[in-house]
This record gives C-alpha cells, structure tokens and sequence, in this order.
C-alpha cells in the first residue's frame, strides 16, 4: 500500500487548516489607531504630528521659534467629534505637510494591510493638476512612506482628492523622491459631507510597483496645497486615521480601475 499519498494530504490539509486559522486571527486583529485628534485641544495644531517643509520639519515649538507657518492646520470641533482642519491659499513658496512616524508604532502590512480615514474636502484650487509642476496643487491627500531606496529616496504613494483627474488615475510628476497618486475623488467639494476611505496599501503598492512592499510603513503624511494657483485655495478637514485588518463590514468595495494613461506629465 502506497502510503505517501495520504500522508502528503494530511500535510496539506494540516498546511490549510493552518492558513485558514492565521487569516482568521489576522482579520479578529482590533485597529490600529494612529490619531483620531480627541487628545489635541481645539483651536491647536495637532500635538501627535510634525510638520515638513522641503528639507526642514519640526513639531510646533520649532515652528513658532523659526516663523514656520504650520498654523493652518488646526483642530476643530462638531459636537463630540475632533478633527483637524487644513486650510491652504496661494502664497508662493514651499507647501507645509504634516506626517505622523509609524516605525515604533507596530504596523505591519502583513497584519493591517488596509489604511482608513475620513476626509470632508470644502474647496479646491481652480485648474490644478498634480502632473505638472505649475499646477502641483491638491485639495486633499494622504500619503504613505513605505520605505527608502538608495540614496535615501522616500517610496511613496498618495490618495488624493483632484480638482481636475478623474478618479482612477495614476498620475506622476517625475522627479526624484516624488509620489505616485491615486485619484480617489475629484470635483469642487465632498458636497459637505464626510468621506470614509479604505485602501489596501498591499494592493496598491503591486498594482504601481508591480512587487509588494516593504512590511513595514514609516510615516503617514496628510496635506492640503495651493500655492501654484494665483487665486485659488484649498481646504479640507481629515480624521480617524486607523489600521485595519480587513475592510469594514459591509464596506462599499466597488470596482476600482487604475487609469495608467494619465502616469507622467507629459504636455
């Protein structure tokens, strides 16, 4: 009697049974919060973040000590609920982000692939487009940091809210260090109500990268911009920032198209 084969099945199934039951603990994973702003006092910039502009960053001390206009960004109130507030209008010279470090805080791909926030996008700069540098304006984003290629170039990938792309697009800016956008919304405003957001960073990552990434994200970066468009402003608010292990119960998961052809500004 042959006695390989069912040996061969028990060990799959047992390899199975094992798969099954690590998905199983991964999903029942409880989320990860990152920030949901109720520990900032209303009418501050938002205590758990730091700011960057180009080559410098700091938190808020550093800001009010070195005239660094990080003050757009502030915490307001509706109810119960905190949430920061980013209000941008053109003004030459470099735009501020505000990112939070993730490095110490656990987050592991592997275990909450999916990143979840809230947005409400109130105004948008007239005209811009993230594929050129003239235009490089943006009512809303959210970015990720996955991690570093030589010489210390950030890989990184945003979730925006466009004034012009359609949603779906990929769109890209060459340079060294800049980032991949996925459109997620575009138009004039959120029509005043809140947006929830989920993305698969995982599934992002290989549908522009074609690998997957690293386990590990360094840093979540939010940003409001629009100081290339002589006029305009944007502004949105953002919250809830939370890692999660699967999308959220009955959570819209519609077909999402990545639109390759809008990849590189090329007029």
């Amino acid at each position: 009697m042959n006695r390989t084969r069912p040996l061969l099945g028990l060990l799959a199934l047992s390899a199975l049974g094992a798969s099954v039951l690590l998905a199983r603990q991964t999903a029942s994973l409880e989320p990860l919060l990152f920030d949901d702003f109720s520990s900032t006092v209303v009418g501050r910039f938002p205590h758990t973040w730091r700011w960057r502009r180009e080559n410098d960053a700091g938190d808020e001390a550093k800001a009010r000590k070195d005239g660094v206009d990080v003050f757009r960004y502030v915490v307001k109130s509706e109810g119960d609920n905190k949430y920061v507030n980013v209000r941008d209008e053109f003004r030459p010279g470099a735009s501020v982000a505000l990112f939070i470090q993730t490095e110490d805080l656990k987050w592991r791909l592997s275990e909450r692939p999916i990143l979840s926030w809230r947005w409400r996008i109130h105004e948008v700069p007239p005209g811009a487009d993230e594929r050129y540098t003239e235009t490089n304006d943006t009512p809303a984003a959210v970015s990720v940091v996955y991690g570093t290629k030589f010489p210390f170039t950030p890989i990184t990938i945003r979730w925006i809210w466009s004034s012009t792309l359609p949603v779906g697009a990929v769109a890209y800016r060459p340079g060294r260090g800049r980032a991949y956008n996925i459109v997620l919304g575009t138009g004039p405003d959120s029509g005043g109500e809140w947006v929830t957001v989920e993305r698969n960073l995982v599934e992002d990552y290989v549908a522009i990268f074609g690998k997957r990434p690293p386990n590990q994200p360094k840093a979540i970066t939010i940003q409001s911009d629009a100081n290339r468009t002589p006029g305009g402003a944007a502004e949105a608010d953002y919250d809830d920032f939370r890692a999660l292990a699967a999308y959220s119960p009955g959570f819209p998961r519609e077909p999402f198209t990545l639109l390759k052809q809008y990849m590189e500004g090329n007029r």
